[in-house]
């Protein structure tokens, strides 16, 4: 995600809470970041899907990482409620000295006042190849196109009130020349 559109979606998030008075900051969840149903399987017929998992997760991580470094808010940590539970398991299982404070302590998550979703409803990857013929050989080109659209909304989570939404759309074109007589692999 580029670091424009994060400043957007932070800014969001801003205008939405400041008109409240905190003594603390307000916790914020926030959720995996998804692709609905349809551009999954979009991605999947155009064996693209791998490239899509790799965004949603990059995206995840990085709002999240993005949002705590403003020490506006407290995250909740959603997204990593699997790892949490697991060193939870592992402290209640007898391996962990009962007396450290520090052991995780079940049962003892805190709250959020608000959750953001992001849900991806559009993603398009395009390649078109193009051959050269030149002094040097044979030379290609590939333009690749990769676009993207979600809806990242805010909700009070008492009363589950959309408090805000907005659309982020992302659009990134990459020209990658290939001269004639060289090798390389990936992308």
């Amino acid at each position: 995600m580029k670091p424009s559109t994060l400043f957007t979606i932070l800014t969001l998030i801003f205008s939405l809470l400041t008109s409240v008075a905190f003594a603390e900051n307000p916790r914020l969840a926030i959720q995996d970041i998804i692709a609905t149903p349809a551009v999954i399987e979009s991605a999947r017929i155009g064996n693209q899907i791998n490239v899509l998992n790799q965004i949603l997760q990059g995206a995840d991580s990085l709002l999240s990482t993005t949002i705590n470094q403003t020490k506006r808010f407290d995250i909740v940590a959603r997204s990593k409620y699997k790892q949490i539970l697991k060193e939870q398991e592992i402290a209640d299982s007898g391996d962990v000295d009962p007396s450290d404070p520090q052991a995780a302590k079940a049962f003892m998550m805190a709250g959020a006042k608000y959750v953001a979703t992001v849900t991806v409803d559009n993603y398009q990857d395009q390649a078109d190849s193009l051959a050269i013929e030149g002094g040097f050989g044979r030379s290609s080109a590939e333009v690749r196109s990769i676009s993207l659209q979600a809806t990242l909304q805010i909700f009070d989570t008492t009363t589950a009130v959309m408090l805000s939404s907005t659309i982020i759309t992302l659009s990134e074109r990459e020209v990658d020349e290939k001269m004639a007589g060289s090798n390389r692999s990936g992308r």
